[in-house]
C-alpha cells in the first residue's frame, strides 16, 4: 500500500464533494475549482495519460448520466446542455483520475 497516494486521493475526492455542495449553483466557479484541484492532484501524483483519462471519463460519465437523467430517474435544477450541468463532466473527470490514483495506492503501484 502506498499511503501518500491513498491519502491525497481521498482528500481530492472529499474536497471535490465539498466544492460541489457549496458551489453547484455557480457553475463557472465550480468548474474553475475542479480544474485547479485536478491540476494540483496531477502535480502531486501524476498518472500515465492523465489528461486523456480525465477527458474520456468526464465525457463518458456525463453521457451515461445524461441517459439516466433522460429516463426520469432524477434531474438537475440548473442545466447547461442536454439535461446536465456545465460542471458535471469535470466532476466525473476528477473522480475518475482520483479513483485510478487511489487504486494504485491500494495495490502499491
Amino acid at each position: 500500500m502506498h499511503m501518500k497516494k491513498i491519502l491525497i486521493s481521498m482528500i481530492v475526492l472529499i474536497v471535490s464533494a465539498l466544492c460541489i455542495m457549496l458551489f453547484w449553483h455557480i457553475p463557472l466557479l465550480l468548474v474553475a475549482l475542479i480544474l485547479i484541484l485536478a491540476y494540483v492532484k496531477h502535480r502531486l501524483l501524476p498518472i500515465k495519460k492523465e489528461l486523456i483519462l480525465f477527458l474520456v471519463i468526464g465525457l463518458l460519465g456525463a453521457t451515461f448520466e445524461n441517459i439516466i437523467i433522460y429516463s426520469g430517474a432524477w434531474y438537475y435544477p440548473q442545466v447547461f446542455f442536454i439535461h446536465i450541468p456545465l460542471w458535471l463532466p469535470f466532476v466525473w473527470g476528477i473522480s475518475g483520475t482520483s479513483a485510478v490514483t487511489l487504486y494504485e495506492g491500494i495495490i502499491g503501484k
